[in-house]
């Protein structure tokens, strides 16, 4: 089991090891393990970040924040996309349905509604 899965808008998806930095546009989804609720699954912010090993969205003042505090220890950035609406459906669909992670037990505060 891979511990994230990034979604991209050309329908790719990509699983990067330790140490290689994802490609840094085209985002629309980030499915990732979580020990509290199964599976994380993150979507519809403008940027997403990869600290610890773990990824989080926001919009460019809470990415620069991020940057001006934990700079050293965020190991990528990828930018988010607004695609038309029947292409995200489809992606969360994908991302919920991804049989590499856990069954999500609960929406954590941080996870956007669909």
């Amino acid at each position: 089991m891979p511990p994230w899965r990034l979604y991209r808008d050309d329908g790719t998806t990509e699983e990067t090891p330790a140490g290689v930095r994802a490609r840094p546009v085209g985002a629309l989804v980030i499915v990732q393990s979580d020990t509290e609720v199964g599976r994380m699954v993150l979507h519809r912010w403008n940027w997403y970040w990869l600290r610890d090993g773990v990824w989080y969205g926001g919009d460019v003042f809470g990415l620069l924040d991020q940057m001006q505090h934990y700079a050293h220890q965020i190991e990528c950035v990828a930018q988010g996309r607004t695609v038309l609406n029947a292409l995200m459906a489809d992606t969360l669909m994908r991302a919920h349905a991804d049989p590499d992670f856990p069954p999500k037990s609960a929406t954590l505060p941080e996870e956007r509604g669909p």
